[in-house]
């Protein structure tokens, strides 16, 4: 049964959405409100996942005034146990935590039963995605 419409609080069981839901709410550049939905991400479309806890703001790499960089809005994630790989990222070994908008998620109660993703929406979904920009990564 999934509860689409109640706040993500740490503990919830959620399932990552299909691409095609995803789609619908990247920009230009594959990101919602400036954070990128990665090409890492979409192996875990369809799949489920604890919130770990919500992201208020994140380190960056990169010399300046400040290296913390704070996230718009309240609705970024942290899900339990899931990493970036740095596959579609020259095989970055870094093991990052993922963020994850809070519209990219859906709540459900049955940790059983996870969605079947068409290889295709997946893929159509990973060819919006950047993964470089400028000379930098773009994660």
């Amino acid at each position: 049964m999934r509860l689409d419409n109640e706040r993500l609080r740490s503990g919830d069981l959620v399932e990552v959405k299909t691409p095609e839901e995803i789609l619908l709410t990247l920009d230009i550049d594959g990101c919602l409100d400036h954070i990128p939905f990665m090409p890492e991400m979409v192996e875990y479309c369809g799949r489920r996942f604890h919130v770990f806890r919500r992201a208020v703001k994140t380190c960056i790499s990169g010399s300046g005034p400040s290296t913390m960089r704070a996230f718009n809005g309240d609705d970024v994630l942290i899900l339990e146990g899931v990493r970036c790989s740095g596959v579609s990222h020259d095989g970055c070994q870094k093991s990052c935590m993922i963020f994850w908008r809070e519209v990219w998620l859906r709540k459900v109660t049955d940790a059983t039963g996870e969605t079947r993703v068409d290889p295709e929406s997946c893929q159509r979904l990973r060819s919006r995605l950047k993964t470089m920009a400028a000379k930098n990564y773009f994660c």
